[in-house]
């Protein structure tokens, strides 16, 4: 009986370490996970300057290295909702930025809106099937206790979740895609000035949720990586190597290649 021969050590150790992330991350260890995320990466580097390499090897070394980018993006996103969800429902972990807060102060509070605009920015990462369902869920129900002014996002969520992944919600998740789409019927768009899924870089206008270009002044919007903000697409390129799309630079800020270069992978949503 024959068996396959094993990969090299040193290109299953990235897959490991990036399976390990992924783990991590489900289960909440946000920092654990994007330092093991940002390992994975570093592993992959090392991989990648190895001259004897197959044409398959590289490819499969090079979709580690866009994963770990993409999780590692993740994670900080996570981390910044998890930090906005306590600064609003637990007075144990109110920062003094809040106590001290005066009205007329230039800083932005943590609000609901904040909330839901994350979540839409984590809805804009380029993962994986599984991981998409399980962050849009949350982002719907987000969106749900969010008041009147996050019902339209929460359609627009509940209907791409039925569209993609019909058949594998349960029917309480189903029900709750559904009921998102019913209770949008009619609503109005949100108050003035509150943006529940990011501003427009240019006008400063609020964003349709998960919109790839601002209905007011026609500029196309994407998450950059490095900053994990919307800006105008037109200033990031997409880099060879992990794909992060990012600021024009000499070189990318995760993997090290030149840029500019091709086109970012487009998310499931």
């Amino acid at each position: 009986h024959e068996t396959m021969p094993a990969p090299p050590v040193q290109a299953r150790a990235p897959a490991a370490r990036l399976r390990e992330a992924v783990s991590l991350l489900d289960r909440g260890s946000l920092e654990e996970g994007r330092r093991t995320a940002r390992e994975a990466a570093q592993g992959v580097g090392t991989v990648l300057r190895s001259r004897e390499m197959s044409r398959s090897d590289i490819a499969k070394a090079t979709t580690i290295l866009q994963a770990s980018v993409c999780y590692d993006l993740l994670a900080r996103l996570l981390q910044q909702i998890r930090r906005v969800h306590q600064e609003l429902y637990d007075p144990c972990n109110v920062p003094d930025r809040l106590r001290n807060f005066a009205p007329g102060q230039d800083q932005e509070l943590p609000s609901d809106a904040t909330l839901c605009t994350l979540w839409t920015y984590v809805l804009r990462i380029p993962l994986p099937p599984k991981q998409v369902l399980r962050y849009g869920l949350q982002a719907l129900d987000a969106h749900k206790r969010s008041g009147p002014g996050a019902k339209l996002g929460a359609a627009r969520i509940g209907q791409l979740l039925l569209h993609h992944f019909g058949e594998a919600l349960s029917p309480d998740q189903r029900r709750s895609a559904e009921g998102a789409a019913i209770a949008a019927r009619g609503a109005a768009a949100p108050a003035r000035g509150q943006a529940f899924a990011g501003r427009c870089p240019k006008c400063r206008l609020p964003l349709p949720c998960l919109a790839q270009v601002c209905d007011s002044c026609a500029t196309p919007v994407q998450l950059c990586y490095r900053t994990a903000r919307l800006v105008d697409s037109r200033a990031l390129v997409a880099c060879q190597g992990c794909a992060a799309s990012q600021p024009a630079g000499d070189r990318c800020g995760w993997c090290g290649l030149n840029l500019p270069a091709a086109q970012a992978s487009k998310p499931v949503l």
